[in-house]
């Protein structure tokens, strides 16, 4: 009897498990060349310790969230990048690699693994959270099964148009872009001139900067959608480079040695126009992010006050916190539950965002030197902080070592929270009709000893 009339149930079956990664040595005592870049996949709570370091790895065993903050560190402590990551996620990390790497995640956990080839480093290590699947001398292979990124950026086929090249070397006074993540991809014509996370995934929603050779600012920051188009008119150097609000950056030529097209992809970005290279007709460019208030005059000197400590355990709802850059110090009473980078010098304007311990955003801000803002919580029991520079610190928001108004931690000084109200009058109060506004021109003498 002929069963194509039948309606058979299918068993809902498992997926297939990932395909195996094809081993291939990175370096080892053999070939003491250590790589430039190291290709990892996070794979969060299915962590462990599987390689053949023996005691050059090691670390905490767990628990591994499945989304957080990761950073990585020379062995001296000195930051080699940090990123917001989530399970099944890739990332590549390039640098001088020392002879120890170590990893910090931002519920604190943190671990190591050997850089330096006199024990191997093999494609489909282990160590903690993250599995190496590559490297610049091994291509990493596919990754493990996840939902997949569109294959295709949302606004449709860009036909490609030169705007500058070598023969031609009129830089665009303006180039309009399309923002197309979580889909990112390094397809252009510009080789090496062109680097960073290029491949994805890119957070669907986040802010972009871009910034010249020197990272000065070339526009104020832009926050984005996938399908976003906007425009960026500025007087380009020779490297633009893009940070996202995340963390990941990369880079692309824009001095015209080589070329630069409309449809060329740079990870999460799209060059629609430029010059005589007209975008075709796409959503709305979006609001660029509101301007924060001008920087607030410098507090007066701040009467110590507990906003919570073991014995008084009610959270803040949100803190007045002041950035400090260039200065910096570890002044507070957490001991250890306070870390990071907390002392050096620090930038007089920068991104500053501010995490939960298992990454999720609270506030990303742009300050300069002497600016009072506000983070809103729920605060967790440990708040990590990013600036766009990569360095960063955390500090303890449960109250159950003391958090005060005058805690220095690195940049930030605590000005105000829970019962602790900050009051920007100063010492003599508000001039008559001035509210609660300072004057611009204010000055109040500051004392960092407390």
């Amino acid at each position: 009897m002929s069963s194509a009339g039948l309606n058979c149930p299918v068993p809902n079956l498992p997926p297939p498990p990932p395909p195996p990664i094809q081993s291939c040595t990175v370096c080892d005592k053999d070939n003491k060349n250590r790589p430039n870049q190291l290709v990892f996949e996070y794979t969060g709570p299915q962590g462990g310790f599987n390689n053949q370091q023996g005691s050059k790895a090691g670390g905490d065993s767990g628990p591994y969230p499945a989304s957080t903050v990761i950073s990585f560190m020379d062995k001296d402590g000195n930051s080699l990048g940090n990123s917001q990551i989530s399970n099944g996620q890739r990332f590549g990390l390039t640098g001088g690699f020392d002879s120890e790497t170590r990893v910090r995640l931002g519920n604190g956990v943190e671990f190591y693994f050997h850089t330096s080839c006199s024990v191997p480093i093999v494609v489909g290590d282990q160590y903690g959270p993250l599995r190496l699947v590559g490297s610049d001398s091994c291509p990493a292979g596919n990754p493990s099964p996840s939902p997949s990124p569109p294959t295709t950026p949302p606004i449709g086929s860009v036909p490609f148009c030169t705007i500058c090249d070598s023969n031609n070397k009129n830089r665009p006074s303006s180039i309009t872009f399309e923002y197309t993540g979580p889909f990112g991809a390094n397809n252009n014509q510009q080789g090496d001139k062109a680097g960073g996370t290029l491949n994805g995934p890119f957070p669907p929603a986040t802010s972009i900067s871009f910034l010249d050779k020197d990272d000065s600012s070339l526009a104020a920051p832009v926050q984005v959608t996938s399908g976003s188009v906007f425009t960026i008119t500025a007087s380009f150097d020779s490297e633009t480079n893009v940070r996202l609000g995340n963390g990941q950056s990369f880079y692309f030529h824009t001095s015209c040695s080589v070329p630069l097209r409309a449809g060329d992809q740079f990870g999460p970005i799209r060059v629609l126009g430029g010059g005589a290279c007209l975008p075709p007709t796409g959503p709305s460019p979006p609001s660029p992010v509101p301007p924060f208030n001008p920087p607030s005059p410098v507090p007066p000197p701040i009467q110590s006050c507990t906003i919570c400590d073991r014995d008084n355990k009610n959270r803040p709802s949100s803190l007045s916190i002041e950035y400090t850059g260039p200065f910096g110090a570890n002044n507070n009473n957490q001991g250890s539950k306070a870390g990071g980078t907390l002392t050096g010098s620090f930038p007089p304007s920068t991104q500053i965002s501010f995490l939960d311990k298992d990454g999720s955003t609270l506030s990303t801000q742009q300050v300069s030197s002497g600016q009072i803002f506000t983070v809103n919580g729920p605060f967790d029991s440990e708040t990590n902080v990013v600036l766009s520079t990569g360095q960063n610190f955390y500090f303890h928001t449960s109250c159950s070592v003391e958090l005060s108004v005058g805690d220095q931690f690195g940049p930030i000084r605590i000005v105000g929270g829970g019962n602790c109200q900050f009051n920007s009058c100063g010492p003599f109060g508000c001039c008559p009709g001035a509210g609660n506004i300072p004057k611009t021109g204010d000055f109040y003498p500051v004392s960092m000893n407390n």
